[in-house]
């Protein structure tokens, strides 16, 4: 619901999370200009409701953003590693725990991913560890090549 200020002004954020500001009465100068003037306390009830609608919007934007993660599985290499035993728990006889392990490749639509190595969580979710190293992109891509080329 927007927010009214001296009977001119509304205040509002959109479902695209933007803070929008719209004045019923604005007009322009000459070089097609809009302007408003406000009193040192509309100038701060403006300032309160601005900040008020951005935390709306950004707590909003955020909520959409996990609720979109949560089942989410990226595009890329998955391996395996020797878990942590702080992950893994007690390690039994001779059986080694894995931690499922992706380096995430081009084709993924979220390019701010490509070449992270990610991990899984034990909730299921792809956690990202780091950018990965041309040394970690070499070892992975040989590893694809050498299970590729095993015999069975």
């Amino acid at each position: 619901m927007p927010d009214k200020i001296a009977g001119r002004l509304w205040v509002s954020h959109t479902d695209a999370h933007e803070v929008m500001v719209n004045h019923e009465a604005l007009s322009y100068d000459e070089k097609g200009c809009g302007w408003i003037a406000f009193s040192p306390k509309q100038a701060r009830d403006l300032a309160a409701l601005l900040i008020h609608h951005a935390h709306q919007a950004e707590t909003e934007r955020a909520a959409r953003q996990q609720a979109s993660n949560q089942n989410y599985t990226p595009r890329g290499t998955r391996f395996f590693v020797p878990a942590p035993p702080e992950v893994a728990g007690p390690r039994g006889s001779g059986d080694v725990p894995m931690r499922e392990m992706m380096l995430v490749t081009n084709d993924e639509p979220r390019a701010y991913l490509h070449g992270w190595l990610l991990y899984k969580h034990l909730d299921g979710q792809w956690v990202t560890l780091r950018k990965a190293t041309d040394d970690d992109v070499a070892r992975v891509s040989q590893a694809v090549v050498d299970a590729h080329h095993c015999e069975v």
